[in-house]
């Protein structure tokens, strides 16, 4: 596909290939959209040669209550996994922050973030529901998580 469009005039491809052969410094980010049968898209990225899901283009359907969403969110924190931690954040973070940023942040503070998850485990305290769009959770004095609503999904907000 790639050689049919370069037969067809893909000269601005071919100008950024000779480019970025060149001795100057590039950062190339792939992405794609994929559309389902039933219209839904989903997001992805390529990182470190393989093809992933664009955190904050793909939605996944826990989020359907705010009671999903924190154990989603507990889980890919205990499993030390970015790419889903990252799933949890309101997608108007990713207006503010590229996905690498987001990543490289998450790696930075994960041993941080997986302390607070084992005190809210540990604590066990109750998920409180303020409003249709917001809920808490105390961990600590002066501490909480919340989780807010976009869209018809649950996110967390603030830890």
């Amino acid at each position: 596909m790639l050689l049919r469009y370069l037969e067809q005039g893909g000269q601005e491809l071919k100008r950024a290939i000779q480019s970025a052969a060149s001795d100057e410094k590039y950062e190339v980010t792939l992405r794609a959209t994929v559309r389902t049968s039933n219209g839904t898209e989903v997001g992805l990225v390529q990182e470190d040669g393989s093809w992933h899901l664009d955190a904050g283009s793909f939605v996944p359907y826990v989020g359907f209550c705010p009671e999903s969403a924190l154990e989603y969110f507990l889980r890919a924190v205990e499993d030390g996994d970015c790419r889903a931690i990252l799933t949890s954040a309101p997608p108007n973070i990713f207006k503010l922050y590229s996905n690498k940023n987001l990543l490289q942040g998450c790696y930075d503070q994960l041993k941080a973030i997986k302390e607070t998850v084992a005190t809210i485990r540990k604590v066990g305290s109750k998920l409180v529901i303020i409003s249709d769009v917001r809920a808490e959770l105390t961990y600590k004095p002066g501490r909480k998580l919340i989780l807010v609503k976009k869209a018809n999904r649950w996110y967390v907000g603030d830890l």
